[in-house]
């Protein structure tokens, strides 16, 4: 039986919940939910409010009887900060133990107060040298860390926090079918 993962994305006026599994070319919608943001909870993508967000994410995945308890969440903000990069092809362990000491090379932005990530997006040779395209993704701490918090304090296993653009092609590669499995009611 295929694994059950969660997606929540919390935005400023919904909260989007979906509840997947993937067998073989086939992602199967098992469950979604698009619940209202309560009031002044949200600003910029930071969650100001945990409690109420928490209440109303637990009573709808409780009602609703969602199983999964791995979790990957979508998370915005015009505070995120993406660019590309091409850099020498190098194993990724060095690419990013070099994120973390030159970041000023690559990102405009103060280290402590961002979580960077990469993914290497093509391969290519320049001049008989062989080197990476990435691309960059900084998330102030000020949005991560609160959903990482929220979804700690639901006893869900966050597996991955990603940008919206990211989220299916991180999770599950690309995938040729969708199917949405109609549950009685």
């Amino acid at each position: 039986m295929a694994e059950h993962i969660m997606g929540i994305e919390i935005g400023s006026s919904n909260i989007k919940i979906i509840e997947v599994s993937k067998k073989a070319a086939t992602l199967t919608v098992h469950k979604f939910s698009v619940i209202n943001t309560p009031a002044d909870c949200i600003n910029n993508g930071v969650i100001s409010n945990v409690q109420a967000i928490k209440k109303v994410i637990a009573q709808e995945l409780s009602e609703r009887k969602y199983r999964a308890r791995k979790v990957v969440s979508v998370i915005q903000s015009n505070g995120i900060i993406i660019r590309n990069a091409v850099m020498g092809k190098q194993p990724e362990k060095l690419i990013k133990e070099l994120l973390e000491v030159k970041t000023e090379e690559y990102l405009p932005l103060e280290r402590g107060q961002y979580q960077i990530d990469f993914k290497i997006i093509r391969q290519f040779e320049e001049d008989g040298v062989e080197k990476y395209e990435l691309l960059l993704v900084a998330a102030p701490n000020s949005v991560v860390l609160p959903v990482a918090n929220l979804l700690k304090s639901l006893k869900l296993a966050p597996i991955m926090l990603t940008i919206p653009s990211e989220a299916f092609s991180n999770v599950f590669g690309s995938q040729r079918r969708l199917v949405y499995e109609a549950a009685p009611n």
